[in-house]
């Protein structure tokens, strides 16, 4: 019982750090987001007048689908695992 106690809240910190590291690496690696096409170029409502590339606006994009995928898988599994902690 003590084990499945301490496995769960290693998962728990697991997700949770993962979560915000991909929180912060989004931060870090696009800080002016999100980013539109605007005319031939893509722009930032942040920094008028600063164009993206076309690889940089592709790389933002895959990795919007990837927060937006894996957030509300963590916190559905975040959920799930203090839930079955509070029912203990």
């Amino acid at each position: 019982m003590a084990l499945q106690k301490s496995m769960r809240k290693l998962a728990i910190g697991a997700v949770g750090l993962l979560m915000l590291g991909l929180f912060a690496y989004t931060i870090a690696r696009f800080p002016n987001g999100p980013v539109f096409p605007c005319g031939g170029a893509y722009c930032t409502a942040r920094t008028p007048g600063v164009i993206w590339s076309a690889e940089e606006y592709r790389a933002y994009k895959e990795w919007e689908r990837v927060m937006f995928f894996t957030w509300p898988l963590g916190l559905l599994v975040l959920y799930l695992l203090n839930r079955s902690e509070r029912r203990r």
